[in-house]
């Protein structure tokens, strides 16, 4: 997966079509910006690409105008790497199973779900 990031500053006198004009110039409706510094939901995007299992290579794109690249490239590297965790262990009880298991419980109407031991 690569990684690279873009902000949108979309006032009503700039557009999408301004990327004629040079990176950083304030007329442009967006610009590329180092990860973490734009609109890209982050966390989301690496939820999904847990949830599907992905396991493959992430590469940071950087660009950003407004930024030194020698400072700008480690900070979005650390900024992704926050993201970069293990998923869950796989519970020993489908989240199914767990759900029918707890809705069948005995209800106690003065007290709510009785507990197991106590049927």
């Amino acid at each position: 997966m690569d990684c690279k990031e873009a902000r949108k500053r979309l006032d009503g006198r700039n557009g999408r079509l301004g990327s004629h004009l040079p990176w950083g110039d304030p007329r442009r409706g967006w610009d590329f910006v180092s990860a973490g510094h734009g609109d890209v939901p982050w966390e989301d995007v690496f939820r999904m690409l847990r949830s599907i299992g992905y396991a493959g290579p992430v590469s940071v794109e950087w660009e950003d105008a407004g930024m030194d690249r020698l400072t700008g490239a480690p900070k979005a590297l650390s900024h992704l790497k926050r993201y970069d965790v293990d998923p869950p262990a796989a519970p020993s009880t489908p989240p199914s199973e767990a759900i029918d298991n707890h809705l069948r419980r005995p209800v106690d109407d003065t007290r709510g779900p009785v507990a197991p031991d106590a049927r």
